[in-house]
Formats: C-alpha cells, sequence, structure tokens
C-alpha cells in the first residue's frame, strides 16, 4: 500500500487496530473510548499518514466534485463567473505545482497563485506577505 509494506505496515497496521482516546481538561479526565476513524492527534506519524490518504485528492475527488457541482448548475440554470473561477494549489515552496487540468463543464480552469477570501490573501506557498503589506496599508 503506497510503497509501505513488511514490518513498518504492520507497526501501523498494529497502531490502529482498535484506538482509544480520552479528553483531559487540567485534572478531569473522561474515560477511554474508542475513536475508529482519523488518525492519533500529536503523533508524529499522524501528518503523514494524512498526506497518504489524501494523496489523490487532487487528481481524483476535486474533478469529481467539480462534476457534482457542474451537474448542480446545469440543473438549476445556474452559470458560474469563468474569471473568477480558479485552482489553487497549496503547498511548500519546493513542492511543484500540479499538471492536472481540472474542468468545471467544459471550462479549463486556470491555477492562481493567489486567493483573496473577506479580504485576506491566501498565497500557494502558503505564505502571508501579501497579508502583511495589506495591513501595512491600512
Amino acid at each position: 500500500m503506497c510503497g509501505i509494506d513488511g514490518n513498518f505496515y504492520k507497526c501501523i497496521k498494529a497502531l490502529y487496530k482498535a484506538p482509544l482516546a480520552c479528553v483531559q481538561v487540567n485534572e478531569l479526565r473522561t474515560g477511554w473510548f474508542p475513536t475508529p476513524f482519523g488518525v492519533k492527534q500529536g503523533d508524529v506519524l499522524s501528518p503523514t499518514l494524512f498526506a497518504i490518504y489524501v494523496n489523490d485528492l487532487e487528481e481524483t475527488k476535486l474533478q469529481k466534485m467539480l462534476d457534482i457541482m457542474n451537474s448542480w448548475c446545469t440543473k438549476w440554470r445556474l452559470s458560474i463567473n469563468d474569471d473568477k473561477t480558479q485552482i489553487v494549489h497549496f503547498r511548500k515552496p519546493y513542492v511543484c505545482q500540479s499538471d492536472y487540468q481540472f474542468y468545471f463543464g467544459t471550462t479549463l480552469l486556470m491555477y492562481s497563485v493567489t486567493y483573496k477570501y473577506l479580504g485576506f490573501v491566501f498565497h500557494e506557498n502558503m505564505t502571508f506577505s501579501e497579508a502583511r503589506k495589506d495591513s501595512m496599508t491600512v
């Protein structure tokens, strides 16, 4: 599975066979309860396991979601603004931008380096330099 096999795979499988958790606030702690979904909070392997889990999201599930949205818009006679509908591939600076082409119906969606939401600028490399510049001009 994803290049993970042998004893390492067996160890991960054992860690997640019947996971339990509790919640502690100050000196109070709940009883133990099963947590059959997700990765363990705070575990050093959790980010890597989550990354493996969502690895195919950009090439499969996102396009499927766009297809579903397109069908819904067609059904209800709505259209998108082609100029404002874009893709941002959020990633670390040394990771190459995806070359996968996403479509909304027959419209090819272009990649953008930033996304502005409620005045806050999200950058593809998860930097906040645009937000700092905007806050200095206010």
